[in-house]
């Protein structure tokens, strides 16, 4: 857990130059459960800074665990600090004067996690230790569950949330507590890690180039068998053996003829030949290493021509167009018609004669050889020629010359271009250039030749690094999708830069992870949770990504841990009528079931059998249940109204003793035997809460005994009442 923390921070400040680096500060000894009665004063958490510098915990805070926000406090390198709970307990007990008290809350002692982070947020240590599973447990003696002994991390370069790292201390103290011998070290190293020496272990590395080993002491280039030491803060070493391959990266030209232009597997476009470029393919050999490609590319320009025809009324040229009159504009371009290979492209000077007279206008650069066969030096607009059948329609076509005479021109050819420029006239330039001219025959706008000086600025291309942070993956501007940290990816953007030229920008990229965690709830009946479900029952495996939550960032994954407590029940509020001095049985009266108190209308416990007043009135009973210590009370209000018609003592129940009920728990039928044959007796039942559920007022006409059906009642305890003028018998049934 430590190693990952010092490397995610490490990347983040590659990123943000303002951010400084990750602190190596450690928790090595934690104090959860000491040996006390009542309220702990001896706990405490110990800090180890293993780093090489000083480091300024201002502002630096625990999240978990416990409440504290530290003041202005520096640890030096090698040097511990104690956070307590009571730092007159720490001076007291263990003879150490400078804990710090923290500002609140206190270690569980069943497990937690104990996060500490810094002044700007970020994670510097996660300890979720334990007292069960890989974790040093028990609350025996020299255990660290109430056993006197505190949890110790030994090596501090080792993962400190890996519960086989920790220890019970050993160091005694001197102390005894309810009967424990106290078991520590605050502020220094313990004695169960004088025990704890030198470990070995051996690794298989296969690297490409080059191997740098776990130490950061040696880097090496070549196969082989070497050995690396990682010393402890306990003065002991880690010897690591590493079996070590070096592959090569693989090399390679590809070959390549185009015409015109040539877009590499750079994703540069190529207009001129090329032996120099070069391309890395990430792990393209066979051999699981990176593949440098270099170009050897050939660029052949495309021909260019003309195809002067003249025609009577129409022609159909090589473009498949029947042109109607004169055209001096139209192309066509013949797939590898060139003698490189390249295309050929054509442009048509047509002229179309349609009419036996008309005028034949050239312009011309110094001279002119007409169709008459005189040579023109100067311009002409008067000479005429007859063409023996030269017209369209088979008769001789009169020509009369319009000629204009023209003279050379001359200018300047500026260009800006990137790296090389090939010209006009078939040389290309890799540097800046004002003093070349080429002529370019009929080139001027009146057709005579045109001599045109160069004027050429040669650019450079740019180079620059894209810094990106992103969670788990990014797709970079080369269409890759990176899952991993990269600082060498380079990719080339053409005409990207400021003056106009290629930008080759390299890739810093920092990729972090998602973080996970467990929300542990305790509720009574029901829970809704974070994810808007609403639990009526315990749950260890529901889970929710809270989009942007963890502290880098990233999604947090949570789990749900909930514990759900039955509600405490007393039943409904309800109300009964009895008779003047009537006993009421308040352990048969709730219909719960569940074990509670009732409270009479002087809030004094009663229960069994109460003789109500003889006194005409309402009063006051309340039944309260608290059978879930987790959970609220829960109260059930009982009115019980004492009629002053009747008199339970004026009653006679004598005359009903033979009257007899079966069976009895009963679930569908119960008889009533009557052995005196009283025949106007009549029946009622009445639930807990003295509502009259069933009613019978002739089930004895005629007859001895009576059955009644209760298979329709609800399972419960019911109070059965057979009566007439002068006398009554209670029974309680219970249905099953």
């Amino acid at each position: 857990m430590k190693k990952f923390y010092f490397f995610m921070l490490t990347a983040l400040m590659i990123t943000f130059s303002s951010v400084t680096t990750a602190q190596n500060i450690v928790i090595t000894e934690i104090m959860y459960n000491p040996p006390e009665s009542g309220v702990d004063t001896l706990e405490f958490i110990e800090l180890y800074n293993n780093d090489v510098v000083a480091v300024d915990l201002t502002g630096w805070y625990f999240t978990q665990g416990v409440t504290h926000t530290f003041g202005a406090v520096t640890m030096n390198p090698g040097e511990y600090l104690v956070v307590a709970v009571d730092a007159a307990a720490m001076q007291n007990v263990f003879g150490y004067s400078t804990a710090i008290e923290w500002t609140g809350g206190g270690l569980s002692n069943g497990g937690e996690d104990i996060v500490l982070l810094d002044a700007g947020g970020f994670t510097i240590d996660i300890v979720d230790y334990d007292d069960s599973g890989f974790w040093p447990s028990g609350s025996a003696a020299g255990q660290p569950d109430g056993g006197g002994a505190s949890l110790v991390l030994c090596d501090p370069n080792s993962d400190n949330n890996d519960p086989t790292n920790w220890f019970a201390s050993t160091t005694s103290t001197g102390v005894t507590v309810n009967g424990k011998l106290l078991l520590a070290s605050p502020g220094a190293a313990d004695a169960v890690c004088a025990s704890l020496c030198n470990s070995s272990s051996s690794i298989l590395e296969t690297s490409c180039g080059t191997y740098t080993v776990p130490s950061g002491d040696e880097t090496y280039t070549t196969s082989g068998i070497y050995l690396d030491t990682i010393p402890n803060a306990a003065g002991c070493d880690s010897i690591i053996t590493i079996d070590l391959t070096i592959n090569a990266n693989a090399t390679g030209t590809d070959v390549q003829s185009a015409c015109g232009s040539y877009t590499w597997i750079d994703g540069t476009t190529y207009i001129s030949s090329n032996t120099t470029a070069t391309h890395t393919i990430t792990g393209g050999a066979a051999n699981g290493c990176d593949s440098i490609v270099t170009l050897d590319l050939t660029i052949n320009p495309v021909a260019t021509g003309t195809d002067v025809q003249t025609a009577c009324g129409t022609y159909m040229w090589i473009d498949g167009t029947t042109y109607t009159s004169s055209n001096t504009t139209a192309t066509h371009t013949i797939t590898g018609g060139a003698a490189n290979g390249c295309d050929s492209i054509v442009t048509l000077d047509l002229t179309i004669n349609n009419s036996t007279t008309g005028t034949d206008t050239q312009v011309a650069c110094g001279s002119y050889m007409w169709i008459d066969g005189m040579t023109y030096t100067s311009s002409n607009t008067t000479a005429m020629h007859t063409i023996v059948g030269g017209a369209a329609n088979g008769c001789d076509s009169i020509v009369t010359l319009d000629l204009t005479i023209n003279n050379s021109t001359t200018g300047t050819d500026a260009q800006v271009a990137c790296g090389s420029y090939m010209w006009i006239d078939g040389m290309t330039y890799t540097s800046s250039n004002t003093t070349a001219m080429h002529t370019i025959v009929g080139g001027a706008a009146n057709g005579c030749d045109s001599i045109v000086t160069l004027d050429l600025t040669i650019n450079n291309s740019t180079t620059g690094t894209d810094t990106q942070v992103a969670c788990g993956t990014y797709m970079w501007i080369d269409g890759m999708t990176y899952t991993s940290s990269n600082t060498t990816a380079m990719h080339t953007i053409v005409g990207g830069a400021a003056n106009g030229c290629d930008s080759i920008v390299t890739l810093d990229l920092t990729i972090n992870n998602s973080t996970t965690g467990t929300d542990t709830q305790v509720a009574c009946g029901t829970y809704m949770w974070i994810d808007g479900m609403t639990y009526t029952s315990s749950n260890t495996t529901a889970m929710h990504t809270i989009v942007g939550g963890a502290a880098n960032g990233c999604d947090s994954i949570v789990t749900l841990d909930l514990t759900i407590n039955a509600s405490n029940d007393a039943g409904v509020d309800s109300s009964l009528t009895v008779c003047m001095n009537e006993p009421i049985d308040f352990d048969t009266l709730s219909s719960l079931g569940t074990a509670g108190t009732w409270l009479d209308f002087t809030n004094t416990p009663v229960s069994g059998v109460v003789t109500l007043s003889s006194i005409a009135g309402d009063y006051e009973f309340s039944y309260i249940v608290y059978t879930s210590s987790n959970c609220p009370a829960d109260t059930a209000n009982y009115t019980i109204t004492v009629d002053g018609t009747c008199d339970y003592l004026a009653i006679n129940t004598e005359s009903m003793i033979d009257v007899s009920v079966y069976p009895n728990p009963a679930s569908s039928i119960l008889t009533i035997q009557n052995s005196s044959n009283t025949t106007s007796l009549k029946v009622e039942m009445l639930d807990m809460n003295g509502r009259v559920v069933l009613v019978e007022n002739e089930v004895f006409k005629n007859s001895s005994n009576a059955n009644l059906v209760i298979d329709h009642l609800n399972k419960g305890i019911y109070t059965l009442r057979i009566y007439d003028e002068t006398s009554q018998k209670l029974f309680k049934i219970v249905k099953q």
